[in-house]
């Protein structure tokens, strides 16, 4: 089901929770997550989503960790979930299949 803040078309979707990536408990993965460029959306739409991802996820007693892919040289997306206190992880190579670079950061962040 999609997380949306006030009157943003964005959206976030958490997926159904599964093992955490580094083996330690269940995550959530953000599936069609994203940083929104300010000139698409309403100052603070993706701060607000962020926000209300990372309450919703906090509140479920099996979900530890959340986490998501960036594609590799998207620094303002990285540095954006940085700034929730996600950490950068390994580089997945080739994940992206019809966009150019096809590497992607694996980004993580423990909530409990």
């Amino acid at each position: 089901m999609p997380i949306h803040s006030g009157e943003s078309p964005y959206s976030y979707y958490p997926s159904s929770r599964e093992p955490a990536p580094a083996g330690d408990g269940m995550a959530t993965y953000l599936a069609g997550a994203g940083a929104p460029r300010p000139a698409a959306t309403p100052r603070c739409a993706g701060k607000a989503l962020v926000e209300e991802v990372l309450k919703t996820c906090s509140e479920k007693p099996d979900c530890e960790e959340i986490y998501l892919h960036v594609q590799v040289g998207n620094d303002d997306a990285i540095e954006f979930y940085q700034k929730f206190g996600f950490v950068t992880g390994d580089i997945v190579k080739d994940y992206y299949k019809k966009i150019e670079p096809t590497d992607a950061v694996l980004l993580s962040k423990k909530l409990k």
